[in-house]
């Protein structure tokens, strides 16, 4: 897994037995990402293309939280890491000229963002506001929640920050109890589980939960009809973006166009 380092902005890949605490990166794509090999480019010259300040501004976001988090028996009682040196995020942190380490990516993404310290999730087309019920009507309308990747995103971390276009905290979903959700959320505004339920008809004790085991156990059926109204750029990502969630493994062929669902029916 390849991770990027929040201040250094160089990348390391560790393995599954040395993967240091990280956070994670949820947004929707638009316009030109910057991709890895150019944010090689970069790495002495900072670029002023919105995919590489996009990419700063998530380090920024995971450094702030690194400075405000103070210590809680809470943390260490979950076997909790808030604090990260290290993001991951899908423009910059996937080669996608390599077949293979795009088609592993693809694949590994549920659990990479289930095993995260912390996902941030920036909604480009929410505008901060002080008042809350301003903030959850715009949060019922991003796009963030229409689209095919981002269901997996909601899902597999224990706590997903959602943050409006400024960077600035909306509110949050956790899988904790309200007691512990209130010792080590701080900082992460007010907890959003029903509203994110109301607004993606997603039970909310799913919402609730992020354990594999649980997510499992819920109808393929039930889970295909969460995705049922959410787009993806390439048709073939109708049936990729599922993957984790349907815990299957089919390597992706883009251009296959259709025929990506008929393999993943016939995987389930």
């Amino acid at each position: 897994m390849r991770l990027l380092n929040i201040s250094t902005l160089q990348f390391q890949t560790f393995g599954d037995h040395d993967r240091p605490p990280y956070a994670i990166a949820s947004h929707r794509w638009e316009g030109k990402e910057i991709t890895y090999r150019e944010m090689l480019q970069h790495q002495d010259s900072p670029s002023t293309s919105n995919g590489y300040l996009k990419v700063v501004g998530f380090c920024h976001l995971v450094n702030r939280t690194n400075n405000h988090i103070g210590p809680a028996k809470a943390f260490s009682d979950l076997g909790l890491r808030r604090q990260c040196d290290w993001l991951w995020i899908d423009t910059a942190c996937i080669d996608k000229q390599d077949g293979a380490e795009l088609s592993e990516s693809i694949n590994s993404m549920f659990s990479w963002y289930a095993r995260s310290s912390l996902c941030y999730a920036y909604l480009a087309d929410v505008k901060p506001t002080q008042k809350l019920w301003s903030s959850k009507l715009d949060l019922m309308r991003s796009q963030w929640f229409k689209r095919g990747w981002t269901l997996q995103e909601l899902l597999a971390p224990c706590t997903v920050v959602f943050v409006a276009n400024d960077w600035t905290v909306i509110g949050h979903k956790c899988s904790y109890s309200e007691k512990v959700c209130n010792s080590v959320c701080q900082g992460f505004g007010d907890r959003l589980n029903k509203t994110i339920a109301h607004i993606t008809g997603i039970p909310q004790n799913i919402i609730n939960s992020s354990m594999a085991h649980e997510l499992r156990a819920v109808p393929v059926e039930e889970k295909l009809s969460w995705a049922k109204k959410r787009v993806t750029t390439r048709t073939e990502d109708q049936a990729y973006c599922l993957l984790g969630l349907l815990d299957v493994f089919i390597a992706p062929i883009y251009g296959e166009g259709e025929n990506a669902w008929t393999r993943l029916v016939q995987a389930l």
